[in-house]
């Protein structure tokens, strides 16, 4: 029984506690805080989600005893999606908070934007959502991310991808940033037969008016719509508006995109659609279980993958903090962390040394408005 499975089933975590050998709630020192950086777009979906289950995790630890008998603060910031605006709050979260560890963040741009602050100031940085390879590619040792990436998800799905659309007319609609290119270049290496790709467009983040394209996507007579975005606001409407038009493809989606919160804009024009990732509440570990029953004992709702991570990304660091007995030394941490294997809602968790968590797939498909793990 691992570390972290013994201290979820101690009567204050309903989830992951994760605190070894800490003092109860009332015992916690009267010492400063300890200050962890979080960033997030906290105005669209993923990035509100993660901020919860960041939140969730800080919570749970406080009324664990905290860590190392110290009580864990937030320091939240919105990069609303901008680089610039990243670069800005790795250089106030630096200079300003005098944060040594930060996680989240859903746009690889952003995280590209705030890695060389990190670097310069040796902070420990866990990505959450960010799914471009080159992340954890910058030879730095205190970077880490917990989603999966482009490259993996592609491997994943392309057998279902190629099994069930062989031969069909398919348009591409992808989000112009590091993650949705990255996407498109393996969609396109994936439907690669000649003339099999008749719609191929991209469109900016901060696009909110996709008439024309959806009725150029019609045109095509594209039998597939595979998309790859951040936000499931802009696909998530791009599904909608295609089928009140009559345009019904079907639908895939890039692995790790799939949010129950997306179904709710599409209507039952997502029906059907395929897709996987690396966690789904259904899991059935021990980990996952009390993960889920306590922040819908919380929240009232079930958390999806990004309320999944930001969780994890909290309670991993604290649980490293421990490990290594100090809340000072991010290079300690990281060493620790990339020593062992994590218990978590999805898992057991080892990082590579490059920072990239493993991850196994569950494909998924949207079957009667919810998503379903395809067996």
């Amino acid at each position: 029984m691992t570390l972290l499975y013994k201290l979820a089933r101690t009567a204050a975590a309903v989830t992951m506690a994760l605190i070894a050998g800490t003092a109860s709630a009332q015992a916690v020192s009267n010492a400063e805080p300890i200050k962890i950086g979080f960033t997030s777009a906290t105005k669209t979906l993923l990035g509100s989600q993660m901020l919860k289950g960041a939140q969730y995790a800080m919570t749970q630890l406080n009324a664990a005893g905290g860590v190392l008998g110290r009580k864990v603060e937030l320091v939240v910031y919105d990069t609303a999606l901008n680089p610039a605006e990243g670069s800005n709050v790795a250089q106030r979260l630096v200079t300003e908070n005098k944060v040594k560890f930060v996680a989240g963040e859903v746009s690889s741009t952003v995280a590209f934007a705030m890695i060389p602050t990190f670097k310069r100031a040796g902070v420990l940085y866990m990505a959450g959502i960010p799914k471009h390879p080159d992340v954890t590619t910058k030879g730095y040792d205190r970077l880490f991310r917990l989603n999966s990436t482009t490259e993996m998800d592609a491997r994943a799905l392309k057998p279902v991808l190629i099994a069930r659309f062989p031969g069909k007319k398919v348009a591409l609609f992808n989000e112009n940033t590091d993650f949705g290119l990255d996407g498109r270049k393996h969609l396109k290496a994936i439907f690669n037969e000649p003339g099999q790709i008749v719609f191929d467009e991209t469109y900016d983040i901060s696009q909110s008016d996709f008439n024309a394209v959806v009725t150029n996507m019609r045109r095509s007579k594209a039998d597939v719509l595979c998309i790859t975005g951040t936000n499931p606001e802009h696909y998530g409407n791009v599904i909608r508006m295609a089928a009140e038009i009559g345009f019904k493809p079907s639908i895939c989606l890039m692995p790790g995109i799939l949010y129950p919160g997306a179904l709710k804009i599409t209507g039952p024009a997502a029906e059907g659609a395929v897709s996987a990732d690396i966690y789904v509440p259904s899991l059935d570990n021990p980990v996952n279980k009390a993960f889920v029953e306590g922040y819908k004992k919380a929240h009232g709702d079930e958390p999806d993958k990004s309320v999944a991570i930001g969780y994890e990304s909290i309670t991993l660091l604290a649980a490293a903090m421990t490990a290594a007995k100090t809340v000072e030394d991010p290079g300690k941490v990281a060493e620790v962390l990339k020593a062992g294997t994590w218990q978590t809602p999805r898992g057991g968790v080892r990082f590579a040394q490059d920072g990239q968590a493993n991850g196994a797939y569950a494909l998924l498909t949207v079957r009667d408005g919810r998503i379903a793990v395809s067996k």
